[in-house]
């Protein structure tokens, strides 16, 4: 195996290293937080999903990120502007299909059991009612039974608190979380399950403004917008201004193959918006292509990289579902579809699946 090689095994394994892993390693790693005093005057609001390369190990996948810019709010609202694709998603937003932005699209919204935020550095937590009552034969843990005090919504693995003024909370988008512990002193406001506010221990905040149809437009401190957006017909971003200087994006259609998530489905046909390039000021384009359903090439100037991605035909698909019915005698194929095989500098390996 060459230094450029990475091979690591299935993500079931990746869990179990995670899980017992040292636990304030991989909350920096998974969740990009970065608390730098007990004051937590300090939050990095940049996206880090954990990788090996560009291949993601919380998901069968791997992910391209770009920073367009980090906007100059004071410093403890520091606001980076990245731009994520993750192969893995199937999910059309503000940058098209398989694109976004953590820091422009975060939300929260009602998940059948609990409220899930999605948080500005791109980490998703969920958060159920204190008042929710507990199996009878639940195991009690003293510090979780302390966080389930009061009112409002907790989560057993991050240092905030859910709250809602609403009083059918499973159909409203307005949502507050506020830190607790190495967090405490900063909320976040969503309305209408957008972001609106975030409030620094400080006293100092950035406020997002939206156009009447939910698109947001800005993110600004003390009325002076720093990061400014505008959207093309398709209400996609056409360009994102940070500090003045502006990226350009363009769009095309593509052509896509939905497989199916049970094994007597079908393939459907689908055609979404897919980032076709972006330009920074007056700096040479980053061009896109794609083949099939994912990402094949970044070039930008004289200089190009292709990625090699791993497909599945629908025979793939129906074996590897069948592989994880209970008692299953079916063997995984192996291949899963949106896994990076190569991208010019690295080869990837996967270790044999044994579930889906």
């Amino acid at each position: 195996m060459n230094e450029h090689q990475i091979v690591y095994s299935n993500f079931t394994e990746i869990k179990k290293v995670i899980m017992h892993g040292v636990s304030g390693l991989v909350c920096v790693a998974v969740c990009g937080i970065v608390v730098t005093a007990a004051a937590a005057e300090r939050l990095s609001f940049e996206a880090r999903p954990l990788l090996a390369g560009r291949a993601s190990l919380t998901a069968d996948g791997f992910v391209e990120a770009r920073t367009l810019g980090t906007a100059n709010f004071t410093p403890e609202l520091r606001w980076p502007v990245q731009l994520m694709y993750e192969s893995a998603s199937e999910n059309t937003g503000l940058f098209g299909f398989a694109w976004r932005s953590p820091q422009l699209e975060s939300s929260a919204a009602w998940d059948k059991d609990g409220v899930l935020w999605t948080a500005p550095w791109g980490e998703r937590i969920k958060f159920r009612p204190k008042k929710e009552k507990s199996p009878k034969d639940a195991v009690k843990v003293a510090l979780w039974e302390e966080a389930r005090r009061g009112r409002g919504f907790w989560t057993p693995y991050a240092d905030w608190e859910a709250d809602t003024s609403a009083s059918d909370f499973r159909k409203t988008g307005d949502w507050t979380f506020a830190g607790k512990r190495a967090c405490a002193g900063w909320t976040f406001r969503y309305r209408a399950g957008r972001l609106a506010r975030v409030e620094a221990p400080s006293g100092r905040a950035l406020d997002f403004g939206y156009a009447k149809d939910g698109r947001l437009l800005s993110v600004s401190q003390d009325g002076a917008a720093f990061v400014e957006i505008t959207h093309n017909a398709d209400g996609l971003a056409e360009s994102v201004r940070v500090n003045g200087v502006e990226t350009r994006l363009a769009y095309e259609r593509g052509q896509l193959r939905v497989l199916p998530k049970t094994p007597d489905g079908q393939v459907v046909p689908a055609v979404r918006p897919r980032l076709s390039s972006l330009r920074t000021a007056d700096l040479d384009p980053v061009h896109l292509s794609y083949a099939g359903n994912y990402l094949s090439r970044i070039s930008q100037g004289a200089h190009a990289e292709e990625l090699k991605v791993q497909e599945e035909t629908l025979e793939d698909r129906r074996r590897n579902l069948r592989s994880a019915l209970p008692k299953s005698k079916v063997e995984h194929t192996g291949r899963i579809a949106g896994r990076l095989i190569s991208d010019g500098v690295r080869s990837y390996a996967y270790g044999k699946r044994t579930a889906w």
